[in-house]
């Protein structure tokens, strides 16, 4: 079972909204692919312009967090496989790390069939930006995930 997902740069931060607003933006933005499997380990391909810029151990991607809570969660075991084009360069201030913890926890609610509502995938996106942040936030992952512009209200 495989999916590819469209993920929206977001721009968080607006004026006095500091960590309570943000807004998806139509481009630039990241194509996902997960494939789900059972056995093996986690992998992650990055392709594009960005590529470089990422790493390739997924251990090591705003991904991985979010995928050990679906485990967590649904009490299954499964291995995913993703291939990411980068269209959102790193650290440019546009939620590159948030689109792609946005894109994987979006796809795996699909492929597993989990039935999460917006609100706890906006949570579980969030873990994945302790990767890239050392902490969950919302402002990024949530504008990807559901986007136009969107107020946090934890």
């Amino acid at each position: 079972m495989s999916i590819c997902v469209r993920s929206p740069a977001s721009i968080a931060n607006l004026g006095p909204g500091f960590d309570i607003l943000s807004m998806a933006i139509t481009e630039p933005y990241d194509v996902v692919c997960v494939k789900l499997t059972h056995g093996g380990d986690d992998s992650v391909r990055f392709i594009g312009e960005y590529s470089h810029y990422l790493p390739s151990n997924f251990r090591s991607t705003t991904m991985h967090p979010v995928v050990e809570e679906f485990r967590r969660i649904l009490g299954i075991n499964f291995n995913v496989h993703v291939t990411i084009w980068k269209g959102i360069k790193p650290a440019s201030g546009l939620g590159s790390s948030g689109a792609d913890a946005a894109a994987i926890a979006y796809a795996l609610n699909k492929l597993l069939n989990a039935g999460l509502n917006h609100k706890s995938l906006i949570r579980i996106a969030a873990l994945g930006e302790t990767a890239a942040a050392g902490v969950p936030h919302m402002d990024n992952v949530a504008a990807s995930l559901l986007g136009g512009l969107v107020i946090i209200n934890r």
